[in-house]
């Protein structure tokens, strides 16, 4: 799978994570906007996909864990800043082969583990932020 939208192009030149535009992060205030995912290419036989947006630099801090700041699953169909050095975020949708039987109540480790052994297709889109 691929993102689709030509805003998003700045986190894939060259295959690096680029800077975040700040009209998507804390630091415009009120104003901040969510960017629009869009994404193409999804697998054939694709029923759900899972869209999680996470901080994995925060499993530097001698943890194996790192930060889910929200995630979205079962969509039919083709928050807080980071203090201190760049943080890494990402963007993750997971084409599905099925539909998870899941409850509004389900953590991150309750999708994962429902999305295991069902994923036909993955696109990430990454980029980097600091307070």
């Amino acid at each position: 799978m691929k993102w689709g939208n030509a805003e998003q192009v700045w986190l894939k030149r060259r295959g690096k994570p680029y800077i975040i535009p700040d009209k998507f992060t804390s630091k415009a205030g009120p104003a901040a906007v969510s960017p629009k995912p869009e994404w193409a290419n999804v697998p054939m036989g694709t029923m759900s996909v899972v869209l999680l947006f996470r901080d994995p630099d925060v499993a530097l801090q001698k943890s194996m864990n790192d930060v889910t700041h929200w995630m979205v699953f079962n969509i039919t169909g083709p928050g807080a800043g980071a203090a201190g050095p760049y943080h890494h975020y990402t963007f993750e949708l997971f084409a599905l082969d099925t539909t998870l039987e899941l409850t509004d109540a389900a953590t991150r480790a309750d999708v994962v583990k429902a999305m295991d052994g069902h994923i036909p297709g993955k696109g990430v889109l990454a980029g980097r932020f600091h307070q």
